[in-house]
């Protein structure tokens, strides 16, 4: 009987920590909790964080706790005895406040990149963003530059008995899900043509670790070295509005409790982080570090020109790469319809909230990528004359097709007037860019990674775009780009470095020169080492070598 008397009452000490307990106030009011008391006396203080509270605490033995909210309520937490600290939290809900206590829990969170992440389609049960059927065939095979022509040759090769299985229903342009681009593109609305397609957080296939197994090398390796911490590769939606991307981040790291978090991320991973970060304070506090490779915080002319032209876009990437279309099998070639894919592509590139949001940001185009000595020029002209102003950049970027609203059939939509209507992604532009700092009280405002331990890596010394000149209008509007060695191929350096200078950043800044945009995001053997040593650091100081 003793016996299960004790078992009864660990179970209700566990339930007491892992169970929600809802402060409700009166009238169906919640007022806030105001401290945290034990034995009648004050045991510690929340910090209040907008309309949330949180407060660490240890519990050497166990304890109980009284958390007490405006109406004068008192609501009981138990702490069983543990050497690790609790992390008091007390969400607002619709009901009231939610007030939970997190043993401490550490984790490694990898936030991936555009066209990266990971996507399945859980009807079909079958993954959309990596159509190829050979386990074998990873990322990391094509973004070797010296090896590339080596990997491409021997997958075409692989893939000539199984062309049309693989590719035919997407050469067809089927509204299918066989069709996997048709599958992952949203319509001229902005709403997903296979409902069915999800994020591939949590599924058992290798599209978990993001597009041919980005980073499955990573986890793997980290797992391994790593046993007693959690180490996540979170795929975001990178098709939708990246807000909605910081608050899916934001609900996985609350749902699964972490306490204690060494943050990574490579490429836009970067931009969801720092909405994350910016968010609220209670979001930074639970970052010990954060690690960025190739963040493209302040904009990227690459996805500017991607949604420019997306045909002449690709054909100046293959060319800076020393590749050209006559590379490709004439059986290629004959199989596809170049005009056709360009198009769809296009309208796959377009319709994506992410990709108008990545446009360059005024802080770039006025910051030290170009007003340096030794910068890049002017960023963006328009019949010769140099943008220079906020207003002009914002109404700019509205004049563009890709500002347009489409309907569901991918066809413009005008007003009464005549005039196009401006998508609400576009018109939300600056207010999207500004949401990933956190404002002041003295008016000011700060980039929300600089509220954190901060580190970023980039590639360097590789051709990047930097400039945009426009000229003529309509159909004989000719753009032309300009390039630089002051990137790694997709983001600028002052971009990744939000208008930091390298030697400012000391050793929080690391350049990898001749190492590209994607080898230093996706090639693991090139960068463990660097993001080892950061969560020893972090979770394992003992082990640190001085």
């Amino acid at each position: 009987m003793k016996k299960i008397v004790l078992a009864v009452l660990v179970v209700f000490v566990m339930a007491t920590v892992l169970t929600t307990l809802v402060a409700c106030a009166d009238n169906g009011k919640a007022d806030g909790p105001v401290g945290i008391y034990k034995d009648g006396k004050e045991f510690a203080s929340f910090t209040k964080d907008g309309d949330n509270y949180y407060a660490k605490v240890d519990a050497k033995s166990t304890t109980s706790l009284a958390v007490v909210d405006g109406n004068g309520h008192s609501h009981t937490v138990t702490l069983p005895a543990s050497d690790k600290a609790y992390t008091i939290v007390a969400l607002k809900g619709d009901k009231g406040y939610t007030v939970e206590a997190w043993p401490e829990k550490k984790a490694v969170v990898w936030v991936t990149a555009l066209l990266s992440g990971g996507f399945y389609d859980v009807e079909e049960e079958k993954a959309v963003w990596d159509p190829l059927p050979f386990d074998d065939v990873k990322l990391i095979d094509f973004i070797n530059p010296d090896k590339m022509g080596e990997s491409v040759a021997a997958l075409l090769k692989k893939i000539l008995p199984k062309f049309d299985d693989i590719f035919g229903a997407t050469l067809e342009n089927e509204e299918s899900s066989d069709n996997f681009i048709w599958s992952l593109a949203l319509n001229g609305l902005g709403e997903p043509n296979n409902p069915n397609v999800v994020t591939a957080n949590g599924i058992d296939h290798r599209c978990q670790y993001g597009v041919l197994s980005a980073y499955q090398d990573h986890a793997e390796d980290l797992r391994a070295t790593f046993p007693d911490t959690e180490i996540v590769i979170f795929n975001y939606d990178w098709r939708m509005d990246n807000r909605n991307s910081v608050d899916a981040l934001q609900n996985y790291i609350y749902e699964h409790k972490y306490t204690d978090v060494v943050m990574f991320s490579h490429s836009l991973g970067g931009n969801i982080v720092a909405g994350y970060l910016a968010k609220n304070q209670f979001n930074r506090s639970l970052v010990d570090r954060y690690v960025s490779f190739g963040g493209a915080f302040l904009g990227s002319f690459d996805a500017l020109f991607a949604i420019e032209d997306t045909q002449q876009y690709l054909m100046a990437v293959a060319e800076n790469m020393g590749m050209s279309l006559n590379d490709l099998p004439s059986w290629l070639l004959n199989a596809v319809d170049l005009d056709t894919l360009f198009g769809v592509l296009q309208d796959f590139l377009v319709n994506m909230y992410s990709f108008p949001q990545l446009v360059p940001t005024f802080e770039l185009i006025s910051g030290k990528q170009y007003s340096k000595e030794d910068g890049d020029g002017e960023a963006i002209t328009v019949d010769g004359v140099a943008i220079t102003t906020e207003e002009e950049l914002y109404a700019f970027y509205e004049t563009r097709p890709w500002a347009w609203q489409r309907d569901a059939d991918n066809e413009y939509v005008y007003d009464a007037n005549g005039n196009h209507v401006i998508r609400e992604v576009v018109k939300d532009l600056k207010k999207y860019h500004d949401s990933l700092y956190v404002y002041n009280a003295d008016g000011t405002r700060t980039f929300s990674t600089d509220l954190v331990d901060t580190y970023y890596v980039t590639g360097r010394n590789i051709i990047t775009f930097c400039g945009a000149d426009y000229s003529g209008s309509g159909e004989d509007e000719v753009l032309e780009y300009r390039t630089t060695l002051n990137g790694d191929k997709q983001v600028l350096l002052y971009s990744t470095l939000i208008n930091q200078e390298p030697e400012d950043l000391d050793d929080k800044f690391l350049g990898i020169d001749g190492y590209d945009h994607f080898q230093v995001g996706c090639d693991y053997n090139l960068v463990k080492d660097i993001i080892k040593a950061h969560i020893q650091e972090v979770f394992y100081p003992e082990t640190v070598t001085k």
